[in-house]
């Protein structure tokens, strides 16, 4: 997300110059300064559910981690342990 902020910003560099008394650089500005921020708000989501999905996932290979030694318990217990 900050590569792509960055790009934008570098993209429109000197434009408000070269395009010096055009309406469309007024717009272009507004929505160039719009991306920016919505980039910036999508890094700051993805920053936020990193250490969730981190956690989702510990929960995931623990839950089969248990799974794999009940189903064995269970082999075990019914004669029918692995080699």
């Amino acid at each position: 997300m900050k590569l792509g902020k960055d790009e934008l910003g570098t993209s429109h560099q000197g434009i408000a110059q070269e395009g010096a008394g055009l309406a469309s650089i007024t717009a272009l500005d507004v929505v160039r300064n719009s991306w920016e921020q919505r980039l910036e708000d999508a890094r700051k989501e993805c920053a936020t559910l990193d250490g969730k999905l981190r956690k989702v996932a510990d929960a995931h290979g623990e839950n089969e981690q248990r799974t794999k030694e009940s189903f064995e318990a269970k082999d075990q217990g019914n004669g029918k342990g692995r080699p």
